[in-house]
């Protein structure tokens, strides 16, 4: 960018306006780095989505996703974006650094003409300052009927960085008054709302969109049923975790993971002996990940201490020893007080004698919410027989009065499932479970045995609905 040259005919205030404009994009781009470092958005996870599933419907063949950032939007895609954190951070194999900017300085893009069946901007538009030397580029390198996608949320974007409507009305007009045949599609959300659209415009100027009317008539349509395509978007989610679990399969127990839990065993115990509590130590994850812990893990339990009646004298919150437990045994441990409501196992009887409490539902908000907590531990990991004994005690006070108990411990399961498998900045931990599985298996060091983990097929009737409420 610094190395474009000023025009000689250029008078001393173009040349200063020139060196402003030089100075505000390297702030610009600096900006975007700086964001692009975080993979920040202000899309959530479920509309990128959304908007990824869109586009697989449109997209065929080669696709250029202007200003990309770090999101692979289309799999089949070449990436451009005037910043290299956000491309170092995005997924695709094929990536150019370049400021579009430079093109109305008479730098095209590094393509060949009639290269891309077709281009993607999402939330791209409203920060060109230069739009008409990047659409005659977007002409010269796209084949001849290609179409550009123009997405957007509403009023969307960084407010300092804007410099044009991101409305997709406006962004319509525009276009078509530069002679490109242009038409907006809503791209459903919850309530078939119109927040996000895109602009479809057919290259090049004067190539007329084929069935045109069809085309918004069936976007209304669909608009109608939102319902549908989001559920499309969920199952195509849940194809996705099944693969990965399939992926899982057979994995290989650690002997690492085998001291852990005995050290976890035997803090419990020392715990037990000097504070007089007992220690409830279990974790929201799945017994893969427990079983395949290394040194390099990131495995972070919960402790509640229960004394046995409510009357007991005992003064379980000794900071001072449990801290010198956890320093003793090497371990990292939350202290979660008051998770079951009460510090004894007395009064958790009692409040399932009382048909459980009116707590907030953590699985699923607006259904029955009662002894939810309950069963959010009975669906954890339990890492220590502390832990077990209150599992077996409560299920049995638990299974005569919830009718549906073992479906509600299966969907809150269900849910520790997914949270290993859910997508966040396109990243998955499960990802990384499996890169350990690959390790661990390649050394051939410190293996004790194998297992299987197949409870997943259990938590599969649940998914779709857990997708959905994240969309």
């Amino acid at each position: 960018m610094n190395n474009i040259a000023i025009n000689a005919a250029c008078t001393p205030e173009d040349e200063i306006s020139f060196l402003f404009e030089l100075m505000e994009r390297q702030n610009i781009r600096e900006e975007w780095d700086d964001r692009g470092s975080d993979r920040w958005t202000y899309f959530s996870e479920g509309v990128k989505q959304i908007i990824s599933y869109y586009l697989s419907f449109k997209l065929k063949g080669l696709n250029l996703d202007i200003g990309s950032g770090w999101y692979m939007h289309y799999p089949d895609s070449v990436a451009v974006d005037v910043s290299p954190v956000n491309l170092k951070n995005n997924m695709l194999d094929k990536k150019i650094c370049m400021d579009l900017e430079d093109i109305a300085f008479e730098k095209g893009l590094p393509f060949k003409d009639n290269t891309f069946d077709s281009v993607t901007m999402v939330s791209v538009w409203q920060y060109l300052r230069n739009v008409q030397p990047v659409l005659d580029e977007l002409e010269r390198v796209s084949k001849p009927g290609a179409e550009l996608y123009i997405i957007n949320g509403q009023n969307s974007g960084v407010q300092g960085l804007k410099k044009r409507s991101s409305y997709s009305k406006d962004i319509c007009e525009d276009m078509l008054a530069r002679g490109f045949d242009s038409m907006i599609e809503i791209i459903p959300i919850k309530g078939g709302r119109d927040v996000f659209q895109s602009v479809t415009a057919r290259m090049p100027k004067g190539c007329v969109i084929e069935d045109k009317q069809f085309k918004i008539d069936a976007n209304a349509a669909l608009v109608n049923n939102w319902e549908k395509f989001l559920d499309g978007v969920a199952s195509d989610e849940v194809e996705t975790v099944k693969m990965l679990y399939h992926e899982l399969g057979t994995y290989p127990v650690t002997g690492f993971s085998r001291r852990f839990l005995r050290k976890i065993e035997m803090f419990s115990q020392d715990y037990f002996d000097i504070i007089g509590k007992k220690p409830i130590i279990f974790c929201d994850t799945i017994w893969p990940e427990i079983d395949m812990m290394t040194p390099h893990s990131n495995i972070f339990p919960y402790l509640v201490s229960l004394k046995d009646r409510k009357d007991d004298d005992t003064d379980g919150y000794n900071r001072d020893a449990r801290v010198k437990l956890m320093n003793k045994y090497n371990l990292s441990i939350a202290n979660y007080t008051d998770f079951f409501g009460d510090d004894n196992i007395e009064g958790i009887e009692n409040r399932i004698k009382q048909s459980g409490r009116n707590d907030y539902n953590y699985y699923y908000p607006m259904e029955d919410a009662k002894f939810d907590t309950f069963i959010h531990f009975l669906a954890a990991v339990k890492l220590n027989s502390f832990a077990y004994d209150l599992e077996k005690k409560m299920y049995g006070m638990l299974k005569p009065k919830v009718e549906d108990l073992d479906s509600r411990i299966e969907k809150a399961f269900a849910w520790n499932v997914y949270s290993l498998a859910y997508q966040r900045k396109q990243e998955r931990e499960i990802d990384e479970l499996l890169e350990t599985k690959k390790k661990i298996l390649d050394d051939r060091n410190d293996i004790i045995g194998l297992n299987r983990f197949a409870q997943h097929y259990n938590a599969i009737p649940y998914l779709k609905k857990i997708v959905l409420r994240n969309l």
